[in-house]
């Protein structure tokens, strides 16, 4: 059924650390590529995306009456960003390697998550910008700036940003709600143990959001994809470690790193010798 797919060899462009501090901030940088990225890994994403909509299509997308009602509207501006025509949202989804959201203000009119990071889009359909984020760790000071930064994403950009874990696995979709007949606990994918028998990765998201100020939307993508933490080298193996440390409380448990932490932290320790 839901399959891993490989890790990408490192680059330093892939790598999200650019020092060893864990901040919770808009981190927003001028876009540098295309809005929907291609790589080797695309027919892999795209047979996982297919499973999600045999699974359940309304599980992973999810689209508010605003979408439904302007729906020409929206999906011509979808196809814009995307540099190619589709019928449909539900046909862009299943040709494009990242999960994608569209804004309308701070509400969310169309979700399309098939590689969902412990989260389900049908709770967070027409909901603002802070409820959307209501569960992120210590959010409180970008919560109170919501509409500003709204405004700018949609005003201004196109913008790039990356957002980064820990996993133990290399499975995309980590919905909240596992399939008939998987249990929870083989479906949670965040316990790691330093035994030698446990594998850790690094889960990145590099996120796109480009605005269409006349319709007052932004599109936001998400493009996940993982590094071995074997794999990469010593020097940002430290950055990595400085930025777990850093880390509060509320963080490391929000990540699911807390229980594991110190099995982590020698992981790490090991591999940079």
């Amino acid at each position: 059924m839901y399959a891993p797919v490989k890790p990408l060899e490192f680059k330093e462009e892939l790598f999200p650390l650019r020092k060893g501090k864990y901040e919770v901030s808009p981190g927003l940088s001028p876009l540098d590529s295309d809005v929907f990225l291609k790589d080797q890994n695309f027919n892999d994403y795209i047979e996982q995306k297919s499973i999600c909509f045999n699974e359940n299509k309304d599980k992973y997308l999810c689209l508010d009456e605003e979408f439904l009602s302007n729906e020409s509207v929206y999906q011509n501006f979808l196809n814009q960003c995307a540099s190619k025509d589709y019928s449909s949202i539900a046909q862009m989804t299943l040709n494009t390697q990242e999960d994608f959201a569209l804004m309308k203000g701070e509400k969310a009119i169309a979700i399309s998550l098939c590689f969902p990071n412990h989260w389900d889009p049908r709770e967070k359909i027409s909901q603002d910008f802070n409820h959307i984020h209501i569960p992120v760790a210590d959010f409180g000071q970008i919560a109170k700036n919501a509409t500003r930064l709204s405004r700018s994403l949609i005003e201004r950009g196109p913008f790039k940003r990356f957002a980064w874990g820990l996993s133990t696995d290399t499975r995309l979709n980590h919905h909240p709600e596992s399939p008939k007949g998987v249990s929870d606990e083989l479906w949670y994918g965040r316990s790691f143990k330093n035994d030698g028998n446990h594998k850790l990765y690094m889960r990145i998201e590099r996120q796109h959001m480009v605005g269409l100020a006349e319709e007052n939307i932004c599109l936001f993508t998400i493009r996940t994809y993982f590094l071995d933490v074997a794999q990469i080298p010593a020097r940002e193996l430290k950055l990595l470690k400085e930025a777990i440390v850093s880390m509060t409380d509320d963080t490391l448990s929000y990540k699911g790193i807390k229980k594991n932490l110190d099995d982590v932290i020698s992981y790490i320790d090991e591999l940079i010798g």
